[in-house]
């Protein structure tokens, strides 16, 4: 089974979670919480067709180089958003840790040009294509001391590498549902455990002190 299968196979787990009586009618005291949970969920099952899209090319270009990119970049965002949200934490718009160095890349090529300020010194960064059928790009910068720098990235491995973190966090959101929830019920005589091996929503005529 790809990646890209289990994170849509896992955001559906996710969605089987959240429309449970038991946890939505929690999560729906905060809204706005409530919304972000589902917006969340909703735009990184979305972002599965951009990038099924994306391995179907033979090669690569400027802008689809830019657009997958910016594709993981969402996705990065919605994941962080969707954490956030069931753990029902402020977020810091700081990005997980898993996808710091991923996030650096984006930021500081795919402006193209951008120029970025660090003490004093500016710096400015482009990308040109390598090769296109491997997907590998140029990194070019200038502004250091010892004048121009390059370094070689693989589009495909990174978009593929940001896969692997966004399943490796869907599957700790999970965790977090799970846990929260049997820590919420331990005081109810019906467990956690035990919501989601009966299709009919009966728990909720069950849930008593």
């Amino acid at each position: 089974m790809n990646i890209e299968k289990q994170i849509d196979e896992k955001v559906e787990v996710l969605f089987d979670y959240i429309n449970h009586t038991v946890v939505q009618n929690y999560y729906l005291s905060n809204l706005q919480n409530w919304d972000t949970i589902c917006a969340s969920l909703h735009i990184i099952k979305e972002l599965q067709r951009p990038k099924a899209e994306y391995y179907l090319l033979n090669s690569i270009n400027h802008l689809e180089a830019i657009g997958i990119m910016q594709t993981v970049y969402i996705e990065q965002d919605a994941v962080e958003s969707l954490k956030c949200g069931i753990n029902e934490i402020v977020s810091n718009r700081k990005p997980l840790p898993k996808y710091q160095d991923i996030r650096a890349i984006r930021n500081s090529i795919f402006g193209h040009p951008a120029d970025y300020g660090t003490k004093n010194k500016t710096t400015r960064h482009f990308f040109d294509i390598e090769d296109n059928q491997k997907q590998v790009i140029r990194h070019l910068c200038w502004g250091f001391d010892n004048g121009m720098e390059m370094n070689k990235i693989s589009i495909c491995d990174t978009v593929s590498n940001n896969s692997e973190f966004t399943y490796s966090y869907l599957i700790e959101i999970e965790s977090d549902i799970i846990n929260k929830f049997k820590n919420i019920m331990s005081k109810f005589k019906v467990q956690f455990d035990s919501l989601f091996n009966n299709a009919p929503y009966i728990f909720r005529h069950l849930l008593t002190k």
